[in-house]
């Protein structure tokens, strides 16, 4: 019984440390400097679709449009491709 809580304590452990490090924001990468255009990602459990809305907007602070848009339900993967106008 105490071998059964010590390895749930264990896999309990590395299940937060896992979590802690995956809340990191991904950056915006330049895809295109000529076009203007842009890619993020805001992928798994801590960022969500607004998150990469949120990105494109302090990107492109006179606006943008959305170019292609990607998501998966594996992992929560979600990408956002745009161009800044």
């Amino acid at each position: 019984m105490k071998l059964l809580a010590v390895l749930l304590l264990i896999t309990l452990s590395s299940c937060a440390e896992n979590g802690n490090m995956s809340r990191t924001l991904q950056p915006v990468k330049s895809l295109d400097s000529t076009n203007n255009t842009f890619y993020t990602t805001c992928s798994g459990a801590v960022e969500e679709w607004g998150s990469c809305f949120d990105k494109a907007r302090k990107t492109c602070t006179k606006g943008y449009e959305v170019t292609d848009k990607e998501e998966s339900s594996v992992n929560g993967k979600r990408e956002l491709y745009f161009t800044c106008h």
